[in-house]
């Protein structure tokens, strides 16, 4: 029995419940204020204060699928179903893991994958938790993600980063570990980026030192990879639509 006298499912604990009502009210108020939605954020926010739909939907975000298709609206003719509330699985850099609820929109027809050329520093640990993470977060956003294998400075290797980042749409690049010791591949591919006038986004570890030359280049700060791929799904559609899609 959960609280107030709400029975869950029995693979459902009240804990649960209430980290995805909270995680639901962040994201729908995030969004209404970025798009001023009045009767659409008070219509969501009634809905996830229900408690069966919390219970149903949290059953389905906790279960194999780890995805809840959001019933459609009545009042809207013409609204496909098919938008998703999905709870990816990700893991810090110690490999702890943690959840994040994100929505995932209908779309009228098929949308072709955005391209996104990734660089980070190759350690073991990074390569496991952030690239597990990136895979999460770009099914969710419908990213293709190639990652970078630059790892010195001849010219013919110069020459294929070139090529690589050309081939994509955007750019994201990760700082950590690059200063100690230092390691600048990922500035060097982030400088190509900038070079050649392809958008990108730095993902920056406010351990590392920021360098001056990259003043105005649009950077995420954080501490955790909680912090930093919840920043993601909120931003990065955002920066695609604005300097990817309308170019």
């Amino acid at each position: 029995m959960g609280s107030r006298g709400l029975l869950y499912p029995v693979t459902v604990s009240a804990d649960q419940v209430a980290f995805v009502r909270r995680s639901l009210l962040d994201l729908n108020a995030h969004s209404y204020r970025l798009h001023q939605r009045r009767a659409e954020y008070l219509r969501k926010k009634e809905l996830f204060t229900n408690k069966r739909f919390l219970a149903e939907a949290t059953e389905k975000l906790f279960g194999p699928r780890r995805e809840y298709v959001l019933p459609a609206d009545p009042r809207r003719r013409g609204r496909r179903r098919g938008a998703k509330i999905l709870l990816l699985e990700l893991r810090e850099v110690n490999r702890r893991p943690f959840n994040l609820v994100v929505f995932q929109t209908a779309s009228p027809r098929p949308q072709p994958h955005i391209r996104c050329f990734v660089g980070h520093r190759f350690t073991g640990r990074i390569e496991e938790t952030f690239r597990h993470n990136l895979a999460e977060l770009a099914s969710a956003l419908r990213l293709r993600v190639t990652y970078g294998d630059f790892d010195g400075a001849a010219v013919e290797l110069i020459g294929s980063l070139r090529r690589q980042i050309a081939g994509h749409d955007f750019c994201l690049f990760d700082n950590r570990d690059t200063t100690q010791p230092s390691k600048p591949n990922v500035y060097i591919e982030a400088g190509m980026a900038f070079a050649t006038r392809k958008p990108f986004v730095m993902c920056h570890y406010r351990r590392e030192v920021w360098p001056s030359d990259f003043a105005g280049v649009t950077y995420l700060p954080y501490d955790t990879y909680r912090d930093l791929f919840r920043e993601l799904y909120l931003k990065l559609p955002g920066f695609v639509r604005r300097y990817v899609q309308a170019r």
